[in-house]
């Protein structure tokens, strides 16, 4: 099982840093401080120096220390260093013992290395600065210098030290509570990340809420007015989240980004400006997780991204804000299973934080932790779990014995990785260990216990104790059941995110643990499975990008899997047609996701019930949800309208729901779809074979206008046989073997079912890379045998992809034109022209120059365009965008070129056309996430180039070729390769496949007649399999009705034999007239 890890990308706002150098009743510093929120530093620099000068001329060396922070702060906006901060600092030394002065100047000197990022001479500095506090026995300075002190900490990834600072500080002002202090409501705001980082939720929120109350009772500053309940709220989000109560999280979050923003448009060069900055970044990683938490990966993804590019705008390489920007995109990355980018990023968050000039043991944990899940999600345990013992190790350095969010979440990865090892004991210590402390801690009805049970259930589950996966799933799912949380949906549906996987996980060990099953108990078991489906029903409701639907699907496939499992078992029990239907559906509705993700991709596609100005609104708003951060100049005015274009889409779905309900359903519908009418739908005389598996299991489900059957097969064997065969078929001996094997595993089984000449088989997995009418009954001992002894002798095969494309009901359309191709043959002299339009040898394109020479596809283009009164486009002609510009709506669109199959990104296999050498660095090729945006209507497509057919699987996805890409851009069939085959066998069968349909002959049985006529007529290597069983058909079979340039001289020979008959029996009319 496959499960996705718990992970939090929530962060904390922590610092929240006050500057005394606003509050200095000094109208000098009052001047330099003006002149630096204008960017005026020139002259800030000026007058400061003025001033520094007259002080010392003074010698009052204890109004000087006010100047320490400031001047410091013009050489850092300036990119100086700040020697003469500190030659001011050791002139003021030398010449005052004053106390209350070497405060200051201590604890200035601390804020300015701290805004340098020397953390460590910070916190000494800090210290020293308390040393004063304490001689003066001033209870104020104290407090500030225990809370910078704590802050510094923090920073350091010190949380024990934070706290020790903090509880100071808070006995501090609870002790002398007669004294106002201006900085409790900082004190308590970290006092609640103390709680936080310790799990104790509600002893944070308590602080936090605390410190929202003292902020009025501050100066009324920006500081104070907008900067500070940011930060605060902030924090407080993180509690919300936790406690699940989402919808408090969410208005918090916005308020903080709200306050933020105001502060950033209000101030200029404020000394606060990167903390706001900063905290606007995390701000932004905090709404992101909002969307993460539910499965709205895309969306997760767009925000981070946002993040990642204002960090990048505002912060340098190697500070702790560009790792905060940086590693929540790796993280959303690994749960989209991009890999690739995902590593990208944790690489350069590790980058950063090497450079950083001190080592933060919490961003060490919290990076390893992704690191963790990333090598998790690709299987690789060993090294998953060894970055999950480093992140350990770096929480505990950080805060030992305690556990925020975050230490427990990667606390529970880890232990479902030792489970996946089957290191039992390590899996339950680590996991009872997060729930002895969070129980502690919270009690049971902690919001956090619920994801720790989850994790219990799982471990138990891997290593096959159900008793202890029963016990604690359904103590977790009593919990659901007496849900006192928020009543709101949003709240309840983020409380519910893994209530589906509860579920499951507790039918499967309920199942594993019972001996007899029962019908009884089955049914109770797919009772609880439904629900699971409904809840990701309605999960998917609230997903805005149809990337992270089919994601949900993916990760929610054990849910689909295990319910097709139940349906079976039911079916075998009592025969009943209702659980086979739903097994059929189930399957059908999780391939048709898949397909129909991939179809959605394509914003332009036409449909006559969907009004035109309909059309356009629905393009115009998922526009707005897919744009370019990239090209967002005021990222804050970004997530405004990001959070308005998803409540505006959402909006729109539920009135499309109303009224077009049936357009609805096909783009946007439910995941289970239903095949009630199927077999009304079937067209006649036909026999469905729908192949697929369960738990790893083959199995194919025998349709047709009667009746339905499933049968088990016997799949050892079959993929390599299948390997084999696509590899290789001119061996007779072994091709006989293979092809009598598969036909023993693969179709004896049923054969007698088959009552009907036409069959159409739905493959999958493997069996995408069969032609299934090549398999014999018999061995045959010459590939002659083919012709009387196989699958294609008895039946007329074709292919579909799915059930729910089969539908006799549809009408076919009707196109004006008959026929169009496209052939550029690749000869000598296009690559010559080719040559000689490159002026620079370095642009040219090798593999072009290299493709082999098609004499007979133009050859046969030419022919049938010039039989079906059509069109073709042949050799420099035949290009990229003459392709596009011409194809469309014709009944046939021949295209005989040469193409390349791309496994690893199959988004990325291609047509090869001529290149239009009027275009500079032409590619010539069309590209299948191109083909979906291409409109290709026609009744047949013909792609007979080099293993156009053979499919991908990749997983979201399902299989993808040329082929399928087509089929989506409007051909109701495609006749395909699956896998490269012989041009010039090609050419014959394509040729007298077309001689079929000028007769009338439907698709299949025209395709069927043209390879008995290639074997009947052939002798020698070219009978082999492998030069001509690869085409196949998939999809609609109905004959195309043509009117060819031949069809006048029938028409002509016709009318003089009519003319003839009429006038030899006018004759012998007469004649006989004539004798009465």
């Amino acid at each position: 099982m496959e499960y996705r890890l718990k992970y939090k990308i929530s962060l904390l706002i922590i610092f929240c840093y006050s500057i005394t150098l606003f509050s200095q009743n000094n109208k000098g510093i009052n001047l330099v401080s003006e002149l630096i929120s204008l960017d005026r530093l020139n002259q800030a620099d000026v007058e400061i120096n003025k001033q520094i000068l007259f002080f010392k001329n003074q010698k009052n060396f204890d109004t000087l220390s006010h100047y320490i922070y400031p001047l410091g702060k013009i050489d850092l906006l300036k990119n100086k260093d700040t020697q003469r901060t500190f030659n001011l600092k050791k002139t003021i030394q030398d010449h005052t013992k004053n106390i209350q002065t070497l405060y200051i100047l201590n604890a200035d000197i601390a804020k300015l290395l701290f805004e340098k990022g020397n953390i460590q001479d910070a916190y000494d500095y800090g210290k020293k600065a308390k040393d004063f506090a304490l001689k003066l026995q001033n209870k104020k300075f104290l407090v500030e210098a225990e809370y910078y002190l704590g802050d510094y900490a923090m920073k350091l990834g010190k949380i024990s030290l934070l706290e020790k600072h903090m509880r100071s500080a808070e006995s501090l002002i609870k002790n002398n509570s007669k004294i106002a202090y201006p900085i409790s409501a900082r004190v308590y705001n970290l006092m609640g990340a103390v709680m936080y980082f310790s799990s104790k939720q509600d002893s944070a929120v308590y602080y936090f809420e605390k410190a929202l109350k003292n902020v009025p009772l501050l100066e009324n500053n920006l500081e104070n007015r907008l900067y500070l309940p940011a930060a605060i709220k902030g924090n407080l989000f993180n509690i919300k989240l936790n406690s699940g109560k989402h919808l408090e999280a969410k208005a918090l979050v916005e308020a903080s980004i709200s306050l933020n923003k105001k502060f950033l448009q209000e101030a200029k060069n404020h000394p606060l400006t990167p903390r706001v900055k900063r905290n606007l970044s995390v701000g932004y990683t905090n709404l992101s997780s909002l969307y993460y938490d539910f499965g709205d990966f895309d969306n997760s993804d767009k925000i981070t991204q946002l993040c990642y590019q204002f960090t990048k705008q505002n912060f340098a390489f190697n500070t702790e804000e560009y790792f905060i920007g940086t590693i929540p995109v790796a993280e959303v990355k690994v749960s989209k299973r991009d890999f690739k980018a995902a590593f990208q990023y944790l690489d350069e968050a590790k980058r950063c934080l090497e450079a950083m000039p001190s080592e933060d043991y919490r961003w060490l944990a919290y990076l390893n932790n992704v690191y963790g899940e990333a090598y998790y999600i690709n299987a690789a345990y060993d090294k998953a779990i060894e970055y999950y013992k480093k992140s350990d190790f770096y929480y505990e350095k950080s805060n030992p014995g305690k556990y925020d969010g975050n230490r427990l979440y990667a606390a529970m990865n880890m232990a479902i990785v030792y489970s996946e090892l089957q290191k039992k004991d390590e899996a339950i210590k680590t996991a009872t260990k997060l729930y002895n402390y969070v129980k502690s801690s919270n009690g049971e009805t902690d919001y956090l216990i619920n994801d720790i049970i989850l994790t219990l259930a799982r471990i138990n589950y891997n290593v096959g104790d159900f008793e202890k996966c029963v016990y604690w799933s359904s103590k977790v799912l009593d919990s659901y059941k007496n849900y006192s949380g928020s009543k709101n949906s949003f709240d309840k549906r983020h409380f519910e995110a893994d209530k589906a996987e509860f579920i499951i996980l507790n039918a499967k060990a309920k199942y594993a643990l019972e001996e007899v099953k029962t019908q009884q108990f089955i049914e109770d078991l797919l009772l609880q499975v439904n629900e699971a489906i409904i809840i990701l029903e309605q999960q998917r409701e609230v997903i805005s990008t149809l990337e992270s639907v089919n994601t949900l699907i993916e990760s929610n496939k054990d849910v689909f899997d295990f319910a097709k499992k139940l349906n079976l078992e039911l079916y075998n029990k009592t025969g009943k047609p209702k659980y086979l239907e739903n097994l059929t559906s189930l399957h059908e509705s999780s391939i048709y996701n898949k397909l129909r993700v991939r179809l959605n991709l394509n914003h332009d596609i036409s449909f006559l019930e969907v009004p035109k100005h309909l059309k356009d609104r629905e393009n115009a708003l998922r526009k707005k949800l897919d744009v370019d951060i990239d090209q967002e100049e005021d990222d804050i005015e970004f997530i405004q309208n990001f959070q308005k274009s998803n409540l505006a889409w959402n909006n729109f779905l539920d009135t499309l729901k109303q009224t077009h309900p049936k357009y609805y359903k096909m783009r946007y519908g439910t995941i289970s779809e239903s095949l009630e009418n199927l077999q009304k739908n079937l067209p006649k005389n036909t026999s469905i074979v729908r192949y697929f598996f369960i738990d790893g299991e083959l199995y194919a489900v025998i349709v047709d206008k009667k009746t339905k059957n499933i049968y088990k097969l016997d799949f050892k064997d079959v993929a390599g046989s299948v390997a084999q065969l696509t590899k290789d078929q001119s061996d007779i001996s072994k091709t006989s073997d293979l092809l009598h094997k598969l036909y023993i595993k693969l179709w004896q089984p049923f054969e007698n079912k088959i009552t009907n000449e036409k069959v159409v088989i739905i493959p999958d997995r493997e069996l995408f890379n069969l032609s299934f009418e090549t398999l014999t009954p018999k061995k045959i001992k010459s590939f002659k045998e083919l012709a009387t002894n196989s699958l294609l002798a008895k039946h007329t095969i074709s292919y579909n992809y799915s059930l729910f494309l089969l539908d006799d009901t549809k009408k076919q359309p009707i196109y004006k034109n008959n026929f169009v191709a496209f052939a550029p043959e690749f000869n000598k002299d296009m690559k010559q022209k080719y040559k000689l339009a490159i002026t620079d040898s370095i642009g040219l394109d090798k593999t072009y120059l290299s493709l082999l020479q098609q004499p007979f596809s133009v050859n046969l283009a030419k022919t049938y365009s010039n039989v079906f009164d059509g069109s073709c486009f042949l050799n420099e002609n035949s290009t990229e965008q003459v392709f596009k510009n011409n194809a469309s709506e014709h009944k046939i669109i021949h295209i005989g070129t040469h193409a390349e199959s791309n496994n690893i990104s199959p988004e990325l296999s291609r047509l090869i056309f001529a290149k239009d050498i009027s275009i500079s660095n032409d590619d010539n090729s069309l590209y299948t996430y191109e083909i979906y945006n291409c409109s290709l209507n026609s009744n047949l497509a013909i792609l007979t180039a080099c293993e156009t057919g053979k499919p991908t699987y990749q997983s979201g996805e399902g299989m993808i070729s040329l082929a399928h890409a087509f089929n989506y851009a409007g051909s109701e069939s495609i006749l395909t390769s699956l896998w490269k085959i012989d041009e010039q066998s090609s050419a014959i069968i394509i040729e007298q496949f077309y001689k079929n349909i000028e007769a009338g002959q439907s698709k299949d049985l025209a395709l069927k007649n043209a390879k008995l006529y290639f074997i009947t007529n052939h002798d020698g290597r070219a009978l082999s399999p492998q030069f001509w069983a690869g085409l196949v058909l998939m999809g609609d079979t109905n004959p195309i009705e043509m009117y060819s340039n031949n069809n006048w001289w029938w028409l002509g020979i016709s009318m003089f034999l009519l003319i003839a008959f009429l006038g030899f029996y006018f004759y012998k009319n007469k004649k006989v007239f004539q004798i009465y």
